[in-house]
């Protein structure tokens, strides 16, 4: 189940977010990618500030003004690049202003999966040797919104490295506040490995509030790396001065989750739930760990929370249904299924590709293991493609296809069940659809490669370039 995140707590200010940016410049060690999503006249605020506030770190900045097809030789020929913690990457959107065109589902070109533009395919394909050769440099993509959704649909291989996402707007550096760090050495240590902010005064005595927001801001950073158990201990510091901030708990929570500690994420998303009862996205994760646990009607009784509280979020009503299909009710999962498209159908209700795509593919490797049961073609699955045809998902769908390749092609798959899925999907009232070529293609692919992994090579070769990296992540191929 896909955890949320900061849908229903109150939104970090930018001085928040611009601190959880600048701590987790200051923590990273070695090589990382980050995206900062912020305009250039707020990148120009910026830029300067986090190199004042981090004097300890060698910083560098460069500026595009032109398009380029290839970034790392801009990198490799820098004289300063064997002392670099962190390298700002400005510019790089003028590199994807030609390939912006109105086409694919009337949201842009940059969501067709027939092109790529030239230097996103060059990040693809050079992840590995920036990492081996830039070990010692922190990268960060300085983009528009545009931009980084162009990265997340057509340099997935590159951004999926990434280490965090960070949008700032309207940064005022006269509005920006420091911390107050008092006198004892733990306190000292502490703050100045939080953020590297410079305080006002070393006599101030501690701030209740600023100790939360410190700690509260370094665990984010921590989760935001995925060093989870660092992230509870600094969730744990941020609760011990203020326990009622369900923020902290709820963040907690989560990184339980992501540790495989379900019962003790219960916990704390039950105190989130004692402080603030009207929680959604609360009730939605403890719903999607109540699934992880085998306990099906707690997971339903969480989401119908959830569901009562905000009805038009598609995705507990889709969750639901994946537990309803579980537990073999297949028509009650339908009927959650047909709500939580109804509601992305909905041009007032947001919707997020990604998001579509991940609750799609948590279906089907759910289903994989059972599509052959023959009440679930029949009974299941030629109304839920007409819900998706109706919804207009078949492009996440053919996202969620690609992403479990690598499920039909493990050993517990035969050869024949293989075959039976790629004909599943051929045969399909959405096989001849237009959004569905690639993942098919693909997949046609994959399943000859399992008949005969020796013939990789020819199989690849007859794929477009382009497409050959994607396989090679969806089968998880180094």
């Amino acid at each position: 189940m896909l955890l949320e995140f900061t849908e229903e707590l109150p939104p970090l200010t930018n001085e928040e977010v611009y601190q959880v940016f600048a701590n987790t410049l200051d923590l990273i060690t070695g090589f990382s990618i980050l995206f900062l999503q912020c305009s250039p006249a707020e990148a120009n605020q910026l830029i300067p500030r986090v190199q004042q506030d981090l004097p300890g770190r060698k910083m560098g900045v460069l500026e595009l003004g032109e398009p380029i097809n290839n970034l790392y030789r801009l990198v490799e020929a820098r004289a300063d690049r064997a002392s670099l913690n962190v390298l700002f990457i400005r510019g790089l959107e003028n590199s994807l202003k030609n390939d912006i065109k109105p086409g694919y589902q009337g949201l842009g070109d940059y969501y067709n999966l027939n092109t790529v533009p030239p230097i996103l395919s060059h990040l693809n394909q050079q992840r590995e040797n920036f990492r081996d050769h830039f070990g010692n440099i922190c990268f960060v993509f300085v983009l528009p919104r545009f931009a980084i959704r162009y990265f997340v649909r057509r340099a997935p291989d590159f951004y999926d490295w990434n280490s965090g996402v960070f949008k700032i707007e309207n940064l005022s550096i006269e509005n920006s506040i420091t911390i107050s760090i008092p006198t004892e050495t733990w306190y000292q240590k502490i703050f100045s490995h939080f953020s590297g902010l410079r305080p006002k005064s070393k006599d101030l005595k501690p701030v209740q509030d600023d100790s939360f927001i410190a700690f509260f801001t370094k665990g984010n950073s921590l989760f935001n790396l995925g060093r989870y158990e660092e992230a509870i201990e600094s969730y744990d510091r941020a609760i011990s001065f203020k326990h009622d901030k369900h923020e902290a708990w709820y963040n907690r929570g989560n990184s339980l989750d992501n540790l495989g500690r379900y019962e003790d994420a219960i916990a704390s998303y039950d105190r989130v739930i004692a402080i603030n009862p009207n929680n959604g996205s609360t009730w939605h994760n403890k719903g999607g760990t109540y699934f992880k646990l085998g306990k099906y009607p707690e997971s339903i009784s969480c989401y119908d929370q959830r569901i009562a509280l905000q009805p038009d979020r598609y995705n507990s009503w889709h969750d639901k249904g994946l537990v309803q299909f579980v537990t073999s009710d297949y028509q009650a999962a339908l009927a959650s299924w047909q709500q939580a498209f109804n509601y992305i159908s909905d041009p007032a209700v947001p919707r997020y590709y990604e998001d579509i795509s991940g609750l799609i593919q948590e279906f089907i490797e759910e289903l994989i293991p059972r599509f052959t049961q023959p009440p679930i073609h029949q009974t299941l699955l030629i109304p839920l493609l007409k819900i998706y045809q109706q919804a207009n998902v078949i492009t996440e769908l053919g996202t969620a296809l690609i992403n479990t390749l690598h499920l039909i092609v493990a050993p517990a798959i035969s050869d024949h069940t293989a075959a039976e899925w790629l004909a599943l999907w051929r045969t399909s009232s959405l096989g001849n659809e237009p959004a569905m070529e690639l993942p098919l293609r693909l997949m046609s692919t994959a399943i000859e490669y399992k008949k005969d992994p020796s013939k990789r090579q020819s199989l690849w070769l007859n794929l477009p370039s382009e497409e050959r990296p994607i396989l090679n992540k969806a089968l998880k191929i180094q």
